[in-house]
């Protein structure tokens, strides 16, 4: 799942980590990503990540786009 970082998907997550984005335990204190990084290297996670998110949604934009030009398409067909 996208933003979970990796972890156990078993649980559910419940903090948004401020360093580094990703989504963890509430089981855990702190945050198993970015917990061992310098700040600088969580840094550059938290904008990978949003760089990716970013992209996941201008897919979903555009497959959103495509599917309302279809349906548009057979309307106006249909008419």
């Amino acid at each position: 799942m996208e933003g979970m970082c990796g972890g156990n998907l078993s649980e559910r997550p419940g903090h948004l980590c401020n360093r580094c984005g990703c989504m963890y335990s509430f089981l855990t204190d702190s945050c198993p990503e970015c917990r061992d990084l310098t700040d600088k290297e969580a840094k550059i996670k938290k904008l990978k990540l949003y760089d990716s998110r970013i992209k996941n949604n201008k897919k979903l934009g555009f497959s959103f786009l495509a599917v309302s030009v279809i349906l548009l398409l057979i309307l106006v067909l249909a008419w």
